[in-house]
Order: C-alpha cells, then structure tokens, then sequence
C-alpha cells in the first residue's frame, strides 16, 4: 500500500485462519520439547541419588598401625571412624580412609561413582545450583536473542544444544566437566523453554492465551510424571545411561527446525510482511480457509496513522534542509530505542511490578524447586515420592489459573 502505513489486526487474522486448525495442531509440536526441559531440570533427582553409607572396615595391616587391641571397640559411622581405647577411656576418631559403603549399586548415582559425600556432599548440591544460575543467564541473553533474531531459531538452536549438554553429560569423566555441562544446560534450557513458550501464546488470539497457558501447564506436569516414571523403569541402570535417555526427547529439534514457522506477531512486529504472508498462505491452505477474504480482514487503512506518517516524512525533510540542534531534532523526530531490562527500571511504574515479579519468582521457585529436591528424602520408595509431587502439578496449574481469571473477573477461554 503506497504512501500509507498499514496497520494489522493480528488477532482478527488468527481467529479467522481458525483458532484450533491444523497449522496450529502441528505447530504445537513446540510443545515437545517440554520433554527435555523438564526432564534437564530434574534429572539429577534420579541420578545424583545419594544412599545410606558407612566407611569401609579397616584392614588388618591398619588396624595394626593404629594400634587397634581386643580391648578396643570400633564404630563404623557415615562420615568418620570411631575407636573407643578400652584401656584409656578414650575416643579416636579416622576419617574414611579407605572410602565408603553403599546401600546401592556404584553404578546408579554419579554421587557413587565419584564419592561425593561428607567432606565432599557439597559438590553434588554444586551441580544443582550452576543449573539454576545457567537458568538465570539463559533466560537473559536468549530472550533477548529471541526478540532480535526470532523465536524459532534461538528455539530450536537451544533445544539442539541442550540435547547435547543433557546427553554429553553421560561422558563426563569427572564431576567438573559434569558440573560445566549442568551450568551449560541450565543456559540452553531457558532458552528453549521461554521462547518456545512465546511461541505457543503467540500462536492464539489474546483471550486464548489463559487456556493455552493452562495446557501448557499441565502438558509440562506430565513430562515431569514421566521423568518419573522413566527413572523407576531404569533404576537398576547405570546413571550414565539414565541420562543420555533423557537427552533423546531433544532430537525433537530436527523435526522443529524442518516443520516449525516462526511467529507470525514477530514477523508483523519486526516489519517482515512478505514472509509473515507467506506463512499465513500456508497456514489459510493447511486450514482449508481462503487466504485473500483472511489477508484483506487483518489488513486495515488507519487515516490517523496516514497522516502521522505524513507529517514525520515533512518534519524530516525539514531538519534535512534547514538544519537543527540535536534536542529540537529528538523532539520533532525521535529516534527510536531498543526496549530492555533498563527501560523497565527506568520508569517508577514498570520497575516496581518488574521488581513485584522478579520477588514472587524467587519465592516461588524456592519452595517449588524445594519440594522437588526434597522428595528422595521422604520416607518410602524415592521414585514413588516423586512421582506424587509431579501428580500434583495437574490440580495445581487448574485451581490456579481458575483462582488468577476469577480475580481477573475473566473465565478462562
């Protein structure tokens, strides 16, 4: 449309290429990669286990050494060896010289196979929290990506790698390399998981953003039943083969990258018109609606917008002829800004409900996450603990999304 500035009802053009067809079907396959996300989140609660332990008997040579008698008694303990002199009335006390038993095989917990206990327990809970600080850096650098870039690549890209890092992590020769990997994963886990989720609400007109959430939601407690479920079937497994599975749901990315489109909003709000037709071409034939009748409703002339841009084209041929200071300038023809975390913090309005968020989150994430890394400390079967936590997501995501539109005075869609 020469000489005028079109302005796009996007959620018109969604509602009338069909809100639930079938390219909205297939291009809810984005919804796979839950899989992986959830399962690189949690998957140290199967093989970072870490069993009842005592220190290894001492031998014969070193009972000798210590001068252990008849009248001495020794009390083998988690993280330290008691000996009781008899005749002195006194305690020594040895660490676990020649390591530890376990209640469960070597094999099943890389928290075995490396030792990580007493002196070293620490190491293990290490690798939990550099997951969680990758999320934090993830989920700043990628979703910034994702606004600049697009949606679909930093998607699919991150999906890719973390299939890696999850997979990788099952050659780790030490708990270093495992612990580099976890912070990498955690990166890559964000930036799968938030552009993706971007991505699934992008898909549907605003007021089906509630009910898109709340499948979501579930669809997300399921993949962590299943982690579950995947965990109790191989729990006689070697840790190492637990988790190169838990990478296998990431060659979902190959299908993503080939069958994937990215996000209609995006393309509109980044100026690429010709390729968001495109994908509303396909997405009218795929369900079977006639793209021109879609393409012309979504399309509307604005003579408010015509003019604006009208009189910004004359105010810029001024300055280019007559010349002006750089305040006049800004005034007459700002120049545009990138939106960031600073333009949130910039304003008292935007910073305080940023703030609000970034608390709630951090509260939120703590107990939610507290739950989770607790469970295979209960009393009874571990993975059934587990499995029982993950159950409750389901009521959990519906009471609250019902309980947020009731507030809201709005019905979920």
């Amino acid at each position: 449309m020469a000489g005028t500035e079109a302005v796009y009802d996007l959620d018109n053009l969604l509602i009338n290429l069909k809100t639930y067809g079938n390219y909205q079907i297939r291009q809810l396959l984005v919804s796979s990669s839950l899989l992986i996300v959830s399962h690189s989140r949690f998957q140290v609660l199967a093989i970072g286990y870490t069993p009842e332990h005592q220190c290894k008997d001492l031998s014969e040579e070193q009972l000798s050494i210590y001068n252990v008698t008849s009248y001495d008694d020794i009390s083998y303990e988690k993280c330290h060896i008691n000996i009781f002199r008899g005749l002195k009335n006194i305690t020594d006390e040895l660490s676990c010289i020649n390591g530890h038993n376990y209640s469960a095989n070597k094999d099943i917990s890389f928290v075995i196979e490396w030792n990580l206990v007493c002196d070293k327990d620490g190491l293990a809970e290490l690798t939990q929290s550099l997951f969680t600080a990758g999320q934090g850096a993830g989920a700043l650098i990628f979703t910034a990506f994702a606004d600049k870039i697009g949606r679909k690549p930093v998607h699919v890209g991150c999906t890719f790698f973390l299939m890696l890092c999850a997979s990788g992590s099952a050659l780790s020769p030490n708990i270093w390399v495992f612990a580099a990997l976890r912070f990498l994963g955690g990166a890559f886990q964000q930036g799968s998981a938030l552009p993706g989720f971007t991505m699934v609400l992008e898909l549907f007109p605003a007021d089906k953003r509630t009910l898109m959430s709340l499948i979501v939601g579930v669809w997300w407690g399921i993949c962590v039943m299943i982690l579950a479920l995947v965990a109790y079937v191989m729990k006689h497994s070697e840790w190492r083969w637990l988790c190169a599975v838990f990478g296998i749901p990431g060659i979902v990315c190959v299908f993503e990258f080939w069958y994937l489109r990215e996000s209609i909003r995006w393309l509109f709000a980044k100026g690429k018109i010709v390729e968001a037709e495109r994908i509303v071409k396909r997405a009218a034939k795929l369900n079977g609606v006639d793209f021109e009748a879609t393409w012309t409703k979504c399309l509307k002339s604005n003579e408010s917008a015509m003019e604006m841009h009208r009189l910004g084209e004359q105010s810029k041929e001024l300055i280019d002829r007559n010349g002006t200071n750089p305040e006049d300038e800004a005034e007459v023809h700002p120049k545009e800004t990138a939106l960031g975390l600073w333009t949130m913090m910039k304003y008292s309005t935007t910073r305080n409900i940023t703030l609000v968020i970034m608390f709630a989150w951090l509260i939120t994430s703590v107990t939610y996450f507290g739950l989770y890394l607790t469970s295979s400390s209960l009393s009874g079967d571990r993975h059934l603990n587990y499995f029982l936590t993950a159950s409750m997501e389901l009521p959990s995501v519906s009471s609250s999304t019902n309980y947020s539109c009731y507030l809201d005075g709005r019905k979920p869609s």
